[in-house]
C-alpha cells in the first residue's frame, strides 16, 4: 500500500475547521472535517508493519513441490515495474529431483496465473541437484535466474543460468534452449548472484574451488544478451570470458 492514501476531495486551509487523529491496527488516520462533512482522510501505515494489502496479512506461504517435500526460497527477489514480485529458490520434483523454482506474485500477494503454471516455473538443468540463488530482470522484462547445478563427474557443481520470458517460458534465443551451465574447472562452482547491465548482458558472480594452494576463489562470468559466454574486460581473464581471482 502506498504510504499515503487520499480519499474524497482535498480541503483548503480555510475549510479546515476540525482535525482528529486516531491510531488503529498499525494505521495512523487523520481526518479533516467541515461541520459534519468528512472532506479528507489520510492513512499512514506504521513503518515496518506487515502490509494488510498483501494477501490479507502481509504474509504468503506457497507449497511448490510434492506434499511433504522441501521448498527453499532464497534471499534474492526482483521487483517488476508493474508491481509484481519474482522469488527464486529450489524445490524437490519427483521426476528430476531438486530443480530451480521461480514464483511470481501479484502486488496483492496472489500467485500470477499468467506466469508458468499457476505462477510457478521449475527449471531442470539435468543435474541431480539444481539450486536457484539469484534473479534479475532485463530491459525487455525477461527474468534471468542463476545458481548451482550438480552435474556430477569431473565438473562437480557448475554455474547454472537460465532466461525466461514474461510468461514463464524458457527463452530459446538465450544459448539455444534458454539455459546453460558453466564450468570453471573446479570441483564446486557456485553462482550466488546475478545482475544485468544496460546492454542486457548477464553477469554472474560466485565462487570456484580450484583446489591446490588457492582453494576457493572468486568466480565471475559475463554472458552476452543473445547467447554464449562473453568477454570480461579485466587484466586477469580467460579467453572465453570466465574470470576467477584468488585473494
Amino acid at each position: 500500500m502506498r504510504a499515503t492514501d487520499l480519499f474524497a476531495r482535498r480541503c483548503s486551509p480555510r475549510q479546515r475547521r476540525t482535525r482528529s487523529t486516531a491510531r488503529t491496527s498499525g494505521r495512523v488516520s487523520t481526518f479533516y472535517r467541515l461541520g459534519s462533512e468528512q472532506l479528507e482522510e489520510r492513512r499512514l501505515l506504521d513503518a515496518g508493519g506487515l502490509d494488510p494489502t498483501f494477501d490479507g496479512d502481509g504474509r504468503v506461504l506457497t507449497d511448490i513441490g510434492q506434499s511433504g517435500s522441501s521448498d527453499f526460497g532464497y534471499d534474492t527477489t526482483a521487483y517488476q515495474s508493474d508491481g509484481k514480485v519474482v522469488v527464486i529458490g529450489t524445490s524437490f520434483q519427483a521426476s528430476t529431483s531438486y530443480d530451480f523454482v521461480v514464483a511470481r506474485y501479484n502486488a496483492d500477494g496472489s500467485l500470477d496465473g499468467s506466469f508458468g503454471e499457476g505462477g510457478i516455473v521449475t527449471i531442470d538443468f539435468g543435474g541431480t541437484y539444481d539450486e536457484g540463488r539469484g534473479v534479475a530482470i532485463d530491459s525487455a522484462g525477461r527474468i534471468v535466474v542463476a545458481g548451482i547445478s550438480l552435474q556430477g563427474g569431473a565438473t562437480g557443481d557448475d554455474f547454472a543460468v537460465a532466461r525466461i520470458n514474461s510468461h514463464g517460458e524458457l527463452d530459446a534465443t538465450f544459448d539455444g534452449d534458454g539455459k546453460q551451465t558453466i564450468d570453471f574447472g573446479g570441483t564446486k562452482d557456485s553462482a550466488l548472484g546475478v545482475v544485468v547491465d544496460d546492454q542486457d548482458n548477464v553477469i554472474l558472480a560466485g565462487s570456484s574451488n580450484q583446489g591446490g594452494a588457492t582453494g576457493g576463489d572468486f568466480a565471475v562470468a559475463r554472458l552476452t544478451s543473445r547467447r554464449c559466454v562473453g568477454r570480461v574486460l579485466r587484466r586477469r581473464r580467460q579467453t572465453d570470458g570466465r574470470l576467477w581471482r584468488h585473494e
